[in-house]
């Protein structure tokens, strides 16, 4: 099998976990419900309406402090299953180029960085709990303000609150689970002496600009050292930021002629491109003159709802932007519209591989594509 489907196999298989994570299927419900049952529970036994806000505060907080052990150690051992999982996938892709690193595991796990990964993996759930607690603070205070002491409006509030706790600790959880997954491959990297990397992943409705236009090439350590993607730093560990899918692979280039031909020449220099309009923020990005110049054309469209941007694989020049209305329209299957809304937007790849700027967007109830500004005739 060639090299670059095997690292399509890992790396498919690295994004499965990544996107898999979440608490075991019964916890997310049990938990809600003792949360909510507590909370009801310990309230039956006071007069709501003359109960203070800081009377709230003091009767809540036990309720959530003996569920919150809990539901952060179901993440926690997400986490330990989910690094099993990616580092015997990743372990085994370099056993069979005949790397081996011995007790790799667990000198990263006693590295400083990890460390660091830990400390701030410990805070967002602290402020996830915190979040927690004032957010059911908060509904049970509206409730008792309002007059209106109704149980099933109060459990549906706690619910809402919770489920909203639930996804953002899930975020936390990923965050750290990708960037311990990343510490470990460069360590790996460091002693099997790899100093090229493969960035991987799908393009995605959300994808960032530094991702896009970053994937599928092969970088130096050096190149990826200057990368700056707005968010974290530094970009070997974080690669695009925060909730990042992406992830670098260490590679050598004597590997495989089609991987040596995705390689970013050294000479190639760093480019730093404002992506808002004001030019407040900006990344650091490594690629030819013609796919930084598509990436400047496509940076203003962000702002005019444009939610999918999709490169041509064979054209350094051509994409295709899909406008926000677009997934209205193709998500509601029923529409007469449905049909010739993915018609067009096949017909808009194969403009973009043909190297055009290609725009679909729905114009008074009916698809349309612009193509190099103008509006497309069949």
């Amino acid at each position: 099998m060639p090299i670059i489907e095997q690292i399509e196999s890992l790396e498919e298989r690295v994004s499965a976990i990544l996107a898999e994570l979440q608490l075991p299927t019964d916890a997310t419900p049990r938990l809600t419900r003792a949360l909510i049952e507590g909370i009801i529970q310990t309230l039956d036994s006071y007069s709501l309406t003359d109960l203070a806000s800081e009377d709230i505060a003091q009767l809540l907080e036990p309720v959530i402090e003996r569920i919150w052990p809990e539901w952060e150690g179901e993440f926690q051992r997400s986490i330990s299953t989910g690094i099993r999982d990616l580092v015997r996938n990743t372990e085994a892709f370099y056993l069979e180029r005949g790397i081996d690193a011995p007790a790799l595991r667990e000198a990263i796990s006693r590295s400083r960085r990890v460390e660091q990964l830990s400390e701030a993996y410990s805070q967002g759930m602290t402020d996830v709990n915190e979040s927690l607690r004032l957010g059911t603070i908060t509904a049970m205070d509206e409730a008792i303000t309002s007059g209106i002491i109704d149980r099933d409006v109060i459990r549906k509030r706690i619910e809402e609150i919770s489920q909203r706790g639930e996804r953002n600790a899930r975020v936390q959880t990923q965050a750290a689970l990708g960037a311990y997954n990343q510490e470990y491959r460069n360590q790996l990297a460091e002693r099997a002496e790899l100093d090229h990397f493969h960035y991987y992943g799908p393009v995605q409705r959300n994808t960032r600009h530094f991702c896009r236009i970053h994937i599928n090439r092969v970088y130096s350590r050096t190149q990826i050292e200057q990368m700056d993607n707005s968010m974290l730093a530094p970009v070997l560990t974080y690669r695009g930021g925060w909730n990042c899918i992406h992830s670098f692979l260490a590679v050598s280039i004597e590997w495989d002629d089609e991987l040596r031909a995705l390689l970013v020449p050294p000479s190639t220099p760093p480019t730093i491109i404002p992506i808002t309009l004001s030019g407040t923020r900006t990344i650091t990005v490594f690629a030819d003159e013609p796919r930084i110049e598509r990436l400047k054309k496509q940076i203003p469209l962000e702002s005019q709802s444009f939610e999918q941007i999709i490169d041509a694989q064979s054209n350094p020049n051509g994409f295709l932007a899909v406008h926000a209305d677009y997934f209205d329209t193709i998500n509601d299957r029923r529409r007469k519209l449905y049909k010739e809304s993915r018609r067009l937007r096949d017909l808009g790849l194969s403009l973009a591989e043909e190297g055009h700027a290609v725009e679909l967007r729905i114009a008074e109830g009916a698809p349309v594509l612009t193509v190099d500004g103008n509006p497309y005739q069949e």
